[in-house]
Parts: structure tokens; C-alpha cells; sequence
């Protein structure tokens, strides 16, 4: 009997960590301050607001979850901000 992707990608879902907080420290590829997680094709891919946004359809199209705490934008001042 084959795999289909359905049972792979409920199998993701069951195994994976999703209560991650992310912190400063995680970064967007562009190094931004991370705050969504998406999950694609077994890996956590992180992504500040603006990359999230801007690719969000597809995102939403391939991924098994997605972890959005962009809630935590401005709440207090990053540890890479300039000030």
C-alpha cells in the first residue's frame, strides 16, 4: 500500500512541534525579526510580516500550519532595533 500526501501531511501535523514562541533571535532570510512560522514539506520556514504578506496565498496553498504571532509586532522594542 502507497502513501498519499494526505497521510503524509497528517503525519507531519501529529509530529510537529507547534508551540514554538519565536524570539528575536529567529530571522526571516531577508534578517528581519521573524514572526510567522509556516510549515511546508517537513520544514519550518520563518518569515517576518512583510515576506509573510507579500507571498501569503501561496504560503497558505502549500503549507501544513502556520504559526502567526504577528500579534507581537511593537510591543516592546527588538533587540535589533536601532534605538
Amino acid at each position: 500500500m502507497s502513501t498519499t500526501t494526505t497521510e503524509v501531511l497528517e503525519k507531519e501535523i501529529e509530529t510537529h512541534e507547534f508551540h514554538k514562541e519565536l524570539t528575536v533571535a529567529d530571522r526571516c532570510d531577508c534578517n528581519a525579526q521573524a514572526f510567522f512560522i509556516v510549515v511546508a514539506y517537513g520544514q519550518d520556514l520563518y518569515y517576518c510580516n512583510h515576506h509573510f504578506r507579500k507571498y501569503e496565498t501561496k504560503l497558505r496553498e502549500v503549507s501544513t500550519y502556520i504559526s502567526d504571532q504577528s500579534d507581537k509586532i511593537n510591543v516592546k522594542p527588538s533587540q535589533s532595533s536601532p534605538d
